[in-house]
């Protein structure tokens, strides 16, 4: 249980920065181009800001998925924790941060 707790919270930090990050970014492209396109930010962007955030689920997704058991699944496994109990807390986290997209759309 200690294992999985710690794993909970090494996962939970890593991936909830990840998906702010491609968060943040996605809102930055979509402020760059509906400013670009000639339009206000009140009008048109609000008309196009939900397909971003959906296409920043998709993007989160894709991209935890490969960069947790490609890069960071073997740093936690090699740092003495056990596979099962890393694989578990990443699939959590993982399920829980799609939820918090799924609100937020």
């Amino acid at each position: 249980m200690k294992d999985f707790k710690r794993n909970l919270i090494y996962w939970g930090r890593t991936l909830e920065k990840t998906a702010l990050l491609i968060l943040v970014f996605v809102w930055a492209m979509w402020g760059i181009l509906t400013f670009m396109e000639g339009g206000s930010l009140a009008e048109k962007g609000n008309q196009e800001l939900w397909m971003y955030l959906i296409m920043a689920v998709f993007i989160v997704s894709f991209s935890n998925a490969v960069n947790s058991v490609n890069t960071y699944f073997p740093f936690t496994v090699s740092m003495g924790s056990t596979r099962k109990a890393s694989f578990i807390a990443m699939q959590t986290i993982q399920h829980l941060i799609l939820f918090e997209y799924a609100i937020l759309a």
